[in-house]
C-alpha cells in the first residue's frame, strides 16, 4: 500500500532510533500511529491531516470522529 508509512521509513525520516520515542513524537503532532507486526505504521493521508490541522486550514470538527460513524 504506497499510502501506509511503515516503521522504518517513519524511524529514518524523523531521525528515531526506536519506535516509542518516533510514536510519541507523532502523537504530540495529532499523527494517529498504529501498531502492526512489523512495527508502528501510520498513512500519508494521516499526516496531511495533522499538518493542515496544525496550519489551522481545516477545523477539528471537519476531521472529528464522530464524523465518520
Amino acid at each position: 500500500m504506497q499510502n501506509r508509512v511503515d516503521s522504518q521509513e517513519l524511524l529514518e525520516t524523523m531521525g528515531y532510533a526506536r519506535e516509542g520515542d518516533c510514536r510519541k513524537a507523532l502523537e504530540a503532532q495529532g499523527i494517529a500511529v498504529f501498531d502492526g507486526k512489523k512495527g508502528i505504521w501510520t498513512t500519508w493521508d494521516l499526516i496531511k491531516v495533522a499538518g493542515m490541522n496544525k496550519m489551522g486550514l481545516i477545523s477539528k470538527e471537519t476531521v472529528a470522529p464522530e464524523k465518520f460513524l
